[in-house]
Order: structure tokens, then C-alpha cells, then sequence
């Protein structure tokens, strides 16, 4: 029996050319600039996490948390506290490997150079919204606006319908 779907054996299938590929990829880790809650603006790219991972940069704890971050972690939640310690890390680890200006660095204030920012000086709100912005993209938030429904008049409003009851 295939384990392959009937989709994937269509023969209107038509394999990717590299340059599709290259375009994707280019695309994907594109630097983009985005706004911090005080209104500053860094520009952030895409971190390759699997290239992390080979290069030592994500240490062998953290990996099984890496490759299963999508499961554990779906927006701003986490089904199990005791995975925040883990999520914490990895943030650190994600944030100063996609930030490329100003350069985030895990220093003091005093080992910094001039052209570098300490994490410490990120505020937390700001360190999520940069994780978040390059471990999703951006797409899943732009998704997410497009698919909610329009307001109701009474919405938020605590209003509903009640019917009568007879008593006796």
C-alpha cells in the first residue's frame, strides 16, 4: 500500500525549477525592518534554526524544544510551563542571530562595543515581537486579520437574546 497522497502522484505536477526555489528561499530570509513597542526600527532576517542546530549554535537540550516549537508554542501560549525556561533560551538564541541592525549581542553593557546593543537592553514585549516576526515570518499574523469576521453591531456589547420563560 502507498503511503503517498493522490495529490502528490497528480501528473499535472510539475517539479520546481532551482531558480523557483532560490526565489523562495531568497524571499523567505529577505532582511525586513520592523517597528519595537518604543518605535524604534531594527531590521531582522529569517534564522536558518536547522543551521543553528549543526553549527553548535543550539546546544543539545534545546534542540528537541527547537524542532518542536511549533506544537508547544501557538500564540504567545504555552501548553506546559515548564517549557518556558526552554522557550526563554532559545528566544535569546533566535533574537541575537536574526537581528542585523543595530547588532544584538550577549554582552554586558561594558563588553559591548559602540556599534553593538546589549540583549539586556531589549525590552521583553520586544524580544517576543522579534521572535515571533522571524520564527513565523510575519504570515501567520497577516492570515489570522484577513480571516476575522466582520464586527457585529453588538458586539462586545454583552447583548444576546433571552427568551421568555412561562411561570406558573
Amino acid at each position: 500500500m502507498s503511503t503517498e497522497s493522490p495529490e502528490n502522484n497528480s501528473p499535472e505536477l510539475k517539479t520546481s525549477s532551482a531558480e523557483e526555489i532560490k526565489k523562495q528561499f531568497e524571499s523567505l530570509h529577505k532582511p525586513r525592518k520592523i517597528k519595537l513597542s518604543n518605535g524604534l526600527v531594527i531590521e531582522v532576517s529569517q534564522p536558518d534554526i536547522f543551521g543553528m542546530i549543526q553549527e553548535g549554535i543550539i546546544p543539545s537540550d534545546l534542540i528537541e524544544f527547537a524542532l518542536n516549537m511549533e506544537s508547544k508554542y501557538a500564540g504567545n501560549k504555552l501548553k506546559d510551563s515548564k517549557d518556558i525556561p526552554h522557550l526563554l533560551r532559545f528566544m535569546k538564541l533566535v533574537v541575537l542571530h536574526s537581528v542585523i541592525k543595530p547588532k544584538i549581542v550577549d554582552k554586558t553593557p561594558l563588553e559591548a562595543q559602540e556599534d553593538e546593543v546589549p540583549y539586556s537592553y531589549l525590552e521583553p514585549i520586544d524580544k517576543t515581537k522579534i521572535f515571533n516576526e522571524v520564527v513565523s515570518g510575519g504570515k501567520p499574523l497577516e492570515k489570522f486579520r484577513k480571516e476575522q469576521p466582520k464586527p457585529d453591531e453588538n458586539a462586545g456589547l454583552g447583548v444576546q437574546k433571552v427568551s421568555k420563560q412561562k411561570t406558573k
